[in-house]
């Protein structure tokens, strides 16, 4: 009686699957993600060096599933939820008590037309400025860009509100020409206060230029700032060269402050597989105090289209550190995308 019991459950479960089959024809959902773990030296200004197996130098390691599911009349609606992970411990997050999907975490509507509106917790168009015109991307170990804009230093972080926002609004429009802008507000929610940002991208052919704008003020616990950046780079086939100015004010903390970031690196290809040298020099010149150089150098070996080798060292002087130590780090790492 039992197995006829368990027959006709796994007969049904088998109906239902393809029914759902059916009814979700035009859904696409993908999992992906990329694991970043490398071994070295690393040291902070002021620190003393260790040496350590580390999770995301060159890019934080993260999973997630996005998908799209077609409505009809060139209409999509869209989500993704995005987790940050320590390779290196298996821990959650970027951070104990990091949110779970602190990447992104959204649910939107996107056409061909009007463009897209997400809603949830949304990368800014401030953090995908800062990644998108340096030649070190996202990584928050040897970016001179990323290190100075979004890292807290011996003074205190020039940028406040974290890579991504949560009770937010993304409206993001099509791309005209090489051209697109993107708009977003975080509802003043949780801790009080309400951010808002906007971008103009351009990119075609060699160029590339990006102009955005950072309004933060989210309450007690975190110091408001305003930023503005500006980006431009040009291919010119046997190396991409990349530079930004960025500039922010610290606004709500005893003294205030305000910084002038000035970044320029470069992206040399090695052979035709993708591999490439890089190499990134960065000038944090703050209104309070001293200034911060950095300079990173490195090589990344493209083994295919998911899977690379990194060699990278940096020197970061942060003269307002207590001892104004010169820091210097060296890491070796493997990426792999999923």
């Amino acid at each position: 009686m039992k197995l006829y019991r368990l027959q006709g459950l796994a007969a049904a479960a088998l109906l239902a699957c393809a029914g759902g089959t059916a009814v979700a024809q035009d859904t696409n959902v993908q999992l992906f993600g990329l694991v970043d773990v490398g071994v070295g030296r690393l040291q902070e200004p002021g620190s003393a060096a260790v040496y350590r197996v580390e999770n995301g130098r060159m890019t934080t390691s993260h999973w997630g599933l996005r998908g799209t599911e077609e409505l009809g009349g060139g209409l999509q609606a869209v989500f993704s939820l995005e987790s940050f992970f320590r390779a290196d411990t298996g821990a959650t997050g970027r951070f104990d008590g990091d949110s779970f999907f602190a990447r992104n975490a959204y649910v939107g509507l996107a056409g061909t037309q009007w463009g897209s509106v997400r809603l949830g917790r949304n990368t800014t168009p401030l953090f995908v400025s800062t990644i998108s015109f340096n030649a070190f991307g996202d990584s928050y170990g040897f970016s001179p860009t990323v290190r100075h804009v979004f890292l807290p230093n011996a003074v205190t972080a020039p940028v406040t509100g974290d890579s991504a926002w949560s009770d937010s609004v993304l409206y993001s429009t099509p791309t005209w020409g090489g051209f697109r802008a993107n708009a977003i507000v975080a509802a003043g929610e949780q801790n009080g206060g309400r951010n808002w940002s906007a971008s103009a991208v351009y990119g075609a052919g060699p160029l590339g230029a990006t102009l955005v704008f950072q309004d933060v003020k989210k309450g007690a616990t975190v110091p408001d700032s305003r930023t503005w950046q500006a980006g431009l780079s040009w291919d010119f086939n046997v190396a991409k060269v990349f530079a930004q100015h960025t500039r922010a004010e610290s606004r709500g903390v005893t003294p205030e402050a305000e910084y002038r970031l000035t970044d320029v690196t470069a992206a040399i290809p090695v052979g035709g597989g993708g591999s490439r040298v890089l190499a990134g020099y960065g000038l944090l010149d703050r209104s309070t105090g001293r200034d911060r150089r950095t300079f990173s150098f490195g090589y990344d070996h493209q083994f295919s289209k998911r899977t690379d080798l990194y060699a990278m060292a940096m020197q970061d002087k942060d003269e307002a550190a207590a001892t104004r130590q010169t820091a210097r780090s060296w890491a070796v790492g493997v990426r792999h995308r999923f």
